[in-house]
């Protein structure tokens, strides 16, 4: 299932994913993911299923991403 996620998450960014990248935003991912199925339920199994993991890790990398990117332009001005 890692593979199968890492490569689904690296389709949805349209480009691949550092492997210390990958560790710690998988699992701050996996945290959220448990967060919302407490809260929310899991949708008849559907939030369990492996492409809405790697939803939330490619949404987290954006983030991520976007904001190292914003705070270097602020930094710059």
């Amino acid at each position: 299932m890692e593979i199968t996620l890492r490569r689904q998450t690296e389709y949805y960014l349209r480009t691949e994913i550092g492997a210390s990248e990958w560790s710690e935003v998988k699992t701050y991912a996996e945290q959220k993911l448990k967060r919302i199925i407490d809260r929310e339920g899991d949708e008849g199994k559907t939030r369990r299923e492996t492409w809405y993991l790697a939803q939330l890790i490619a949404e987290t990398i954006r983030a991520n991403r976007f904001s190292i990117i914003s705070s270097k332009g602020s930094l710059s001005s």
